[in-house]
């Protein structure tokens, strides 16, 4: 049996996974923007729980946080080269549709859905997708839009949002399930024999960031703190 490591540092908390078929096992890091710190030690805790021999990486490939995003590839990418073992990238927002898909059993949803998470002020990364048992297919590519721009667009589908923050900017009456990124829903995924997530060259795979990293000047200058 195949054994995976799912490795999700997209947002705030990191996460990692074991997937063994229909059987997985996840850690979450209590401490938020930890990844640093904290995703080798839970790569470590986990597999020692388990006693497990990993045959494959699997990693969010974003978008999402610039920082998280580079500590989770550079992690998977040297756990896959190392050991020779493939290596699957999964875009965050099919992580949050494959969550919609765990619940598809209980008839609690629709034939499509989009999902949204914040990017920077009132814009927000997007897509949408068909859902149909294992299969995922993305009618909407993975983009960037205004929020206020998407409202009109919500109505007839489901909506999947990654934080409870951003679910409180949409209208009340909006039908919305709150679905962050988590390292075990891309077992919905991998299950597919035909999922299009392997990665050809370990090397050349790069965030999806889906916009330019802009740095942000500091409210107090580090020479305005100097004594002299």
């Amino acid at each position: 049996m195949t054994t995976i490591l799912s490795i999700e540092t997209s947002g705030d908390a990191c996460s990692v996974s074991l997937i063994r078929g229909d059987h997985v096992t996840s850690l979450d890091a209590e401490e938020p923007r930890s990844h640093g710190r904290m995703l080798v030690p839970l790569i470590e805790t986990l597999l020692r729980q388990e006693e497990a021999v990993i045959s494959a990486v699997c990693v969010n490939q974003g978008p999402g946080s610039y920082t998280g995003l580079r500590i989770g590839l550079s992690t998977a990418k040297g756990l896959a080269w190392s050991l020779g073992i493939p290596l699957y990238a999964i875009p965050s927002l099919d992580l949050m549709a494959a969550a919609c898909q765990e619940r598809d059993n209980e008839g609690q949803v629709p034939p499509t859905v989009r999902c949204v998470m914040p990017a920077r002020g009132t814009d927000v990364y997007t897509a949408r997708y068909a859902l149909h048992g294992t299969e995922l297919t993305c009618l909407e590519p993975p983009g960037i839009q205004p929020l206020h721009d998407l409202l009109p667009l919500t109505a007839s589908e489901g909506l999947t949002v990654s934080s409870v923050s951003l679910a409180q900017k949409l209208p009340a009456d909006q039908s919305i399930k709150v679905h962050p990124p988590h390292s075990r829903h891309a077992a919905v995924l991998l299950r597919n024999p035909d999922h299009p997530y392997g990665v050809d060259d370990v090397s050349s795979l790069e965030p999806l960031y889906l916009r330019e990293f802009e740095a942000r000047r500091p409210a107090v200058s580090i020479f305005d703190r100097l004594p002299f």
